[in-house]
């Protein structure tokens, strides 16, 4: 079952948790989504990597859940302009005073392509962020937070790579009062786009998403290799009380992940 983090999930899933006392606890998530479409010229070779890590503690009487989902897919189908997305999402949900966890995902593609002599290579794209936490006891902690970007390299010389455009949504939460909340949306080259965003934050709950709908187009005078690369990250942690020395040593054992699942194609 694939889990994806939306906005309407994340607030259902905070109104919950907000309005019944006896489920009241810690949540925190995180999630990613970017579609291409309308690619003006067939990649010649493809890459995609998903990748998700979860790590859950609890101690007598508590709980703690955490679930990271990750895909990315790049289609060349006859007769059709090349497809490619990618989406990954974290979340985190702990109960009770003593637990620990933590959720990662990432996605990737890769796709290579060949631009000819005074041709233009164009696509859209669609490029989605959001973040959320919910913290009901100032002993508790959490953090969220994600990235969602592209960029388009010329890759013409393997000894010149250079960044012709990109796109870039990053955010992060934090319940701490010295630890600054914010999403954003940066651009770069021949983007054209228009972005919306929302923002709440209170003492106890924060939410806050990017949306950036656009497209690129650029004109070649001469054969030309280009790269896009694109990736989704997302963070998601809950974790009451502060770990302890011992507690802390044993996790470095152990390492970040005790749940991995990885996935490669080439083709």
């Amino acid at each position: 079952m694939l889990f994806w983090v939306t906005p309407g999930v994340a607030i259902a899933a905070i109104g919950a948790i907000a309005s019944s006392p006896a489920q009241a606890g810690t949540l925190s998530f995180s999630g990613g989504m970017l579609e291409f479409e309308n690619f003006s010229h067939s990649s010649y070779s493809t890459g995609v990597l998903s990748q998700t890590n979860t790590l859950a503690i609890a101690g007598e009487g508590s709980s703690v859940n955490a679930m990271s989902q990750a895909t990315a897919n790049f289609w060349n189908l006859p007769n059709w302009a090349p497809l490619a997305n990618l989406a990954s999402s974290s979340l985190v949900l702990g109960q009770g005073s003593d637990y620990l966890g933590k959720a990662r995902s990432q996605a990737h593609i890769l796709g290579n392509f060949s631009i000819g002599e005074s041709e233009s290579f164009s696509f859209d794209f669609n490029a989605f962020l959001t973040l959320g936490l919910l913290v009901e006891e100032k002993y508790e902690t959490a953090k969220a937070k994600g990235t969602v970007s592209f960029g388009l390299f010329d890759t013409t010389k393997s000894d010149q790579v250079s960044l012709l455009d990109s796109v870039t949504l990053s955010g992060k939460l934090s319940p701490s009062p010295g630890d600054s909340n914010f999403i954003n949306y940066q651009s770069f080259g021949q983007i054209q786009a228009t972005d919306s965003s929302y923002t709440a934050f209170d003492s106890k709950q924060k939410f806050a998403q990017q949306l950036v709908s656009g497209s690129l187009q650029r004109y070649f005078e001469n054969p030309t290799h280009l790269t896009l690369v694109a990736f989704s990250i997302n963070e998601a942690e809950v974790q009451v009380p502060e770990p302890t020395a011992t507690f802390a040593l044993f996790l470095v054992g152990i390492g970040f992940c005790v749940k991995n699942k990885q996935k490669k194609v080439h083709n």
